[in-house]
């Protein structure tokens, strides 16, 4: 540890971590802002990194216009925020709802992909090779939750992943997923740091908010103080076992295909008696990834009736017009939309 670094407050010696391990020295970092308590200890322990690393700061907000006058303030606080710490503001007005009622979507479905593709943006026009979000300990333990809820599977327990790349090329991190909300209200609270609170977020209506309010608080006091830190664990686990099993269930794909047309595929299903079913189901997983083929409507029964398939043999139709079918010594694979035109 450096002198330098001994004087951070741990939140931003987290966050120094996270950042140096990204390839962050001496470069473009763009922020994710959405002037909630995460964000704003984002950007103040991110200002607290930038000597150090000798970073660039540049700081993004997307006004969905979902609340009205109080989206307009939250905008207007982070105009005032940013000036006053010298980190420009890239800010962007965008009628969420207004497009989530035009293209039939939900409003959280909405609302996520259209401020990804505003944060990708932003970072490619503003020569931002890393975004930064503020996702936290206890988002990743309530997403983990969230997914055992639903009957997950070894990919869900993953929850959140650390990084990922955008489709523009973005690499997105994220720098607190290491640090508990109770710790970044003890970090802000030790600057004097104000921010935003999103009134939408005590709505219990919503699954997520029920989780963090109710289900988890329960938790925590009557089995474990440390649930997040565990959860947190579980997810790292899960996240090296899923590594392995895609790369083995990848390999297992390519070795035992056989082209037929370029947008389909061909097993030699004979090669794969003896394989565990489980690594089976990932192949398909695999080639369903790497022939883009829809992969939100595809449960757990239809990948574990695509393994099935590969000894009972038979015909079946999946969900985005996938047709399958054991014939002869191939299991051949077709997406049937594919020839509509």
């Amino acid at each position: 540890m450096s002198r330098s670094e001994s004087l951070f407050a741990p939140v931003s010696r987290t966050v120094l971590h996270a950042l140096h391990d990204a390839g962050g020295r001496r470069a473009r970092l763009l922020l994710a802002l959405s002037g909630g308590a995460d964000s704003t200890a984002l950007l103040r322990s991110a200002l607290d990194c930038r000597s150090e690393l000798k970073l660039e700061l540049v700081a993004a907000h997307l006004n969905h216009r979902a609340r009205g006058e109080a989206s307009t303030a939250d905008a207007d606080w982070l105009v005032t925020l940013c000036r006053s710490l010298g980190v420009p503001l890239i800010l962007e007005e965008i009628d969420v709802p207004a497009q989530a009622k035009s293209a039939g979507l939900g409003f959280e479905e909405a609302a996520r992909t259209i401020r990804y593709e505003f944060l990708d943006r932003t970072a490619i026009t503003q020569n931002c090779p890393l975004l930064a979000v503020a996702h936290n300990t206890d988002d990743l333990a309530e997403t983990v939750l969230h997914n055992l809820l639903r009957g997950t599977g070894i990919a869900g327990l993953k929850g959140i992943p650390r990084e990922r790349m955008l489709p523009g090329g973005t690499r997105l991190i994220r720098p607190l997923l290491a640090v508990t909300r109770a710790e970044i209200l003890d970090y802000l609270a030790g600057l004097g740091q104000e921010y935003r609170t999103d009134a939408t977020n005590a709505d219990l209506e919503a699954t997520r908010n029920r989780l963090r309010l109710d289900l988890l608080p329960k938790l925590r006091e009557e089995y474990n103080p440390q649930l997040a830190r565990a959860l947190s664990r579980l997810a790292t686990q899960a996240e090296d076992v899923q590594q392995a099993i895609a790369f083995a269930a990848r390999d297992l794909a390519f070795q035992t295909r056989e082209k037929i047309e370029a947008a389909d595929w061909g097993i030699r299903w004979q090669e794969l008696q003896q394989h565990p079913r489980h690594l089976l189901r990932e192949m398909f997983v695999a080639i369903w990834i790497d022939l883009d083929w829809p992969r939100q409507e595809m449960t757990f029964a239809h990948w574990d009736r695509l393994a099935t398939q590969i000894t009972v043999g038979g015909r079946n139709q999946f969900p985005g017009g996938i047709d399958v079918q054991r014939s002869g010594r191939l299991l051949r694979l077709r997406r049937e939309v594919d020839r509509t035109g």
